[in-house]
């Protein structure tokens, strides 16, 4: 689709911070190695997957309806990095995206906020890449208090985004997925099994 939207850059660096520890890692499935934005109830939101896990994080700023393209990891780590203004602007500084078949122009939505940035800076998108899933809602919708019991693979805990105290995990028992659900980020980790080279069970990522 073709679309404009401007967002703050600390916003941007934000949803995309969160979302970066779930990208996928495996190069022989590269629709899962990118951080994917789109609108969802009119605003922002960041996610990424590696199939075993899913990570959603909610922005504040008004997005065009139906809005969902992609940039893989890579890319927005260097599109962070080209755009980051000086530490005294970053609360003004903002980024404007103008999407175009299937290709996206960032550049800054004020130029003397970014003195170090370019005009402008083209990519390829990646396009949706997986179904669309409105957990978003579950973050008012499902309660904080425990539901059940499960145990979670440590390494999963690696997506969480550090800092954020204020998160509770809702289990809805062994070898079912979990939330983690923070302020504006909801984790969902699913349950799956590793399966070592003779085919036995080694662990799941939610287990009893």
């Amino acid at each position: 689709m073709d679309a404009t939207f401007t967002i703050p850059y600390r916003e941007l660096a934000r949803l995309i911070t969160v979302a970066l520890p779930s990208v996928g890692t495996e190069p022989m499935l590269p629709v899962y190695m990118q951080v994917r934005l789109r609108e969802a109830h009119g605003k922002i939101i960041a996610e990424a997957t590696d199939r075993y896990t899913l990570m959603r994080v909610r922005g504040e700023s008004e997005v065009p309806a139906g809005l969902s393209f992609g940039l893989p990891a890579t890319t927005w780590r260097k599109v962070l990095a080209m755009f980051k203004p000086p530490r005294a602007l970053v609360l003004d500084a903002a980024v404007t995206f103008e999407l175009s078949g299937e290709s996206v122009t960032i550049a800054p939505a004020q130029p003397k906020l970014m003195p170090d940035a370019p005009s402008g800076a083209s990519f390829a998108t990646t396009g949706s890449g997986w179904t669309d899933f409105d957990g978003m809602g579950l973050m008012g919708g499902l309660s904080k208090d425990p539901a059940g019991s499960a145990g979670i693979t440590p390494s999963y805990l690696r997506r969480v985004p550090l800092g954020d105290g204020n998160c509770a995990v809702v289990a809805n028992g062994p070898n079912k997925p979990a939330y983690i659900l923070g302020e504006d980020w909801m984790l969902l980790i699913m349950a799956r099994r590793d399966v070592d080279t003779a085919g036995r069970i080694k662990s799941w990522a939610v287990s009893e």
